[in-house]
């Protein structure tokens, strides 16, 4: 269970490694995982983000002025409400986040190489418990 354990903190600090290196440093795993929120759901707003990743609503502020320097969203204020800002991916954010994903997997890929089929096994099973305990 300890090198299951020890395995799944290497392939994710693998995965920030590769991900970082495939996005040129602009995309963190959270900025990653609240991009591919936003590709599944189309425009969103900061509350929905907020909701969805459990940052705060400043985090969320921060990240949100990150992904827009990186060319990844604009935001945008309701006409009628000025107070409702609505977050969208720029045309061509979705292409560049699935090829730094891609990107950034094969690498993570490489963490598993040299594993026997039980070592793969006993993580599904730790992953498996971990999603039924959430």
């Amino acid at each position: 269970m300890l090198a299951a354990i020890h395995a799944l903190r290497r392939s994710f600090t693998e995965f920030q490694r590769q991900l970082a290196a495939a996005s040129g440093e602009s995309v963190s795993t959270t900025d990653a995982f609240a991009l591919q929120f936003m590709a599944h759901a189309g425009d969103t707003t900061p509350r929905d983000i907020v909701a969805f990743t459990g940052l705060t609503s400043g985090s969320v502020s921060i990240m949100l002025d990150r992904l827009e320097a990186a060319g990844f969203v604009t935001r945008k204020r309701n006409s009628k409400d000025r107070r409702v800002v609505t977050v969208q991916l720029v045309p061509g954010a979705r292409q560049r986040l699935i090829g730094i994903m891609l990107e950034a997997h094969k690498g993570v890929g490489k963490v598993f190489n040299d594993w026997k089929l039980q070592e793969i096994e006993q993580l599904v099973g730790l992953l498996e418990r971990m999603r039924a305990a959430d």
